[in-house]
């Protein structure tokens, strides 16, 4: 007989440990069952109390573990399991008029709708059967496979009809809307978790965000339950099949906490390399256009067509002239920007005003002078000699085409 996922209750037993003080006991429960203190008074008459959920074992004994630090005396119990017989012996060729007679006496006394597969299917035979197996084996091996959010998943299984010849229906999953990489790992799905990264990747360097972005981000928590489904069927199947094997196929299920960390360490790899990638492909591709766009655009030159190099961290002459010409050529872009025509004489008229009214001045105190050209303007400082068109002029582009 093939050893179902067990399941455990845990029991308050309705007393106080020992240097607990009783109130702060209430507390401490009021806060783990998201109640009031006095609502917690029942649980601590002196009998045990078993919660009525069922859990697996490690979150049986997580929550165990919890009401004991809160003071309060708690164990866990393993809930006996229902054994499951053969219960339709039409559908299941006997080797002998004696296994036929015991599956009589297994069908007189049992009741399938108390079954934990059942609970999934109720009063459906919705299995592979193989001899040694009932009607409910698969359905069982499919909640062993899941292992944890049993009532989730078990909810959500429904949609899906028969684990036999399951068929899609709409099914919602958040956590894969949000995190689908994560919850893939989370959930042992590999390959799924691979193919998500990597079409990911490749929508974000080669299309533009638009209706296939769209379709791609609320596929995967629409279909996130389904896939799930079936992937728990296969190796619930594959279990079924190979009873010396039952471990290892149903030990890919469950949950692995980490695998997320592993993913989140690899997001973060990817989001470097991608993140560098595409900005080199922006700027090779638009970095000209971006250039010549950007307030304050194109890059300073010299009188003799050179460029004036990056300053930074200096306080030197030309290092305030190239900032000052920098925040000149910022402020003219945007006037430009806003007075709708760019060329308007006007518009720059009221920014030369305001150059003579703010007495701006470049590194060596000398005024700066704008210079209308077809397609632009440049706020030339005359440099270190003092002498304008000269070859060690400082100059700011700012395109308004």
């Amino acid at each position: 007989m093939t050893k179902l996922f067990s399941k455990y209750r845990v029991i308050l037993s309705g007393r106080v440990l020992p240097e607990y003080d009783r109130q702060q006991v209430l507390k401490g429960l009021a806060r783990i069952f998201n109640s009031r203190a006095d609502a917690m008074e029942k649980l601590l008459q002196g009998k045990a109390i078993p919660l009525k959920k069922d859990y697996g074992k490690d979150q049986a004994t997580l929550i165990s573990e919890k009401v004991r630090k809160m003071g309060a005396e708690c164990s866990i119990e393993e809930i006996p399991e229902v054994p499951l017989e053969l219960l339709n012996e039409d559908a299941l060729p006997y080797a002998s008029v004696a296994d036929h007679g015991r599956a009589e006496k297994a069908r007189e006394g049992a009741d399938s709708s108390t079954r934990y597969g059942s609970q999934v299917y109720p009063n459906r035979e919705d299995s592979v059967q193989t001899p040694g197996h009932g009607p409910d084996t698969l359905t069982n091996l499919v909640m062993s496979f899941v292992n944890s959010n049993l009532d989730y998943y078990r909810h959500q299984f429904q949609r899906f009809g028969s684990v036999r010849n399951p068929t899609y229906s709409l099914s919602w999953n958040w956590p894969a809307f949000f995190f689908f990489f994560f919850w893939a790992l989370y959930r042992k799905m590999w390959l799924w978790a691979i193919v998500y990264v990597l079409g990911g990747t490749a929508l974000m360097m080669f299309l533009q965000p638009g209706p296939v972005s769209l379709v791609w981000l609320f596929s995967w928590p629409l279909a996130a339950n389904y896939i799930y489904f079936r992937r728990a069927i296969l190796n619930a199947k594959a279990a079924m099949q190979q009873p010396e094997l039952e471990a290892a196929h149903l030990n890919k299920g469950g949950v692995s906490k980490r695998a997320v960390w592993a993913g989140l360490m690899l997001a973060l790899v990817i989001s470097i390399t991608t993140s560098n990638y595409i900005t080199a492909r922006i700027m090779e591709e638009f970095g000209e256009h971006i250039q010549e766009t950007l307030p304050g655009s194109g890059t300073q030159i010299r009188g003799d067509g050179t460029a004036v190099d990056e300053i930074s961290g200096t306080k030197t002459s030309l290092s305030r002239t190239s900032l000052t010409l920098s925040y000149l050529g910022t402020s003219l872009k945007i006037m430009l920007v806003s007075s709708k025509t760019r060329e308007n004489p006007d518009t720059v008229g009221r920014f030369i005003e305001k150059l003579n009214t703010d007495n701006v001045k470049d590194g060596w105190g000398q005024a700066i002078r704008i210079v209308a050209e077809p397609t632009r303007y440049l706020l030339v400082s005359a440099g270190p000699d003092g002498a304008f068109d000269s070859e060690d002029d400082v100059i700011q582009p700012v395109n308004f085409e």
